[in-house]
């Protein structure tokens, strides 16, 4: 009986150690936490917020974040500032000020902005690690959704222009598939 019991407990143990270790590879780098598009009367508060789920402390020297608007007519960069993200802390990237009041709310969190952030609901938006390796996605760059002025997550049939999605707490790291990510937001009001 203790040798059946030992045994037990070992592999309860090791089940534990692997669930552990998988839990921390896929939490080890930068993805999108929050998006808000609030359409085009308040186009100063779009803003894009991403999340260090990591146990470190990342320093966004070279990530990029790139919006590919109207079916890649135009894409534009913006690469992160040389800042340490804490782990589980958040940095948020407001943008098209010009075009736009801001919301002082969002104005009051932001902790940079970007003039060309001025996307839609039917842009894409990617973020990039320094080395260049897609991070994480949201939308299908270089096409637009079929019949929205937005992409339709399949879940709860929102659009996501004049809209805010938050990426749902389960969510441990960015997806390079859309239609594999597309189910991971919730849905609030504009801003």
């Amino acid at each position: 009986m203790r040798k059946l019991f030992t045994i037990i407990f070992l592999s309860v143990v090791s089940c534990y150690t692997q669930a552990q270790s998988t839990y921390h590879v896929h939490c080890a780098d930068l993805f999108i936490s929050e998006y808000a598009e609030p359409g085009a009367g308040l186009a100063g508060s779009k803003a894009i917020e991403i999340y260090n789920p990591s146990a470190n402390t990342i320093n966004l020297s070279g990530y990029t974040l790139t919006v590919y608007y109207n079916l890649c007519s135009t894409v534009d960069s913006f690469k992160l500032p040389p800042v340490n993200l804490l782990s589980h802390h958040v940095y948020v990237i407001i943008g098209g000020i010009s075009a736009g009041t801001v919301d002082p709310t969002l104005n009051a969190v932001k902790d940079t902005s970007w003039s060309q952030l001025i996307f839609n609901g039917n842009d894409a938006i990617a973020l990039f690690a320094p080395n260049y390796d897609t991070l994480d996605i949201f939308g299908v760059p270089c096409a637009l959704p079929s019949t929205t002025p937005g992409w339709v997550l399949p879940t709860t049939g929102a659009v996501t222009q004049d809209i805010t999605l938050v990426r749902q707490p389960w969510v441990l790291n960015g997806e390079r598939n859309w239609n594999k990510c597309q189910n991971q937001w919730d849905t609030f009001a504009v801003n």
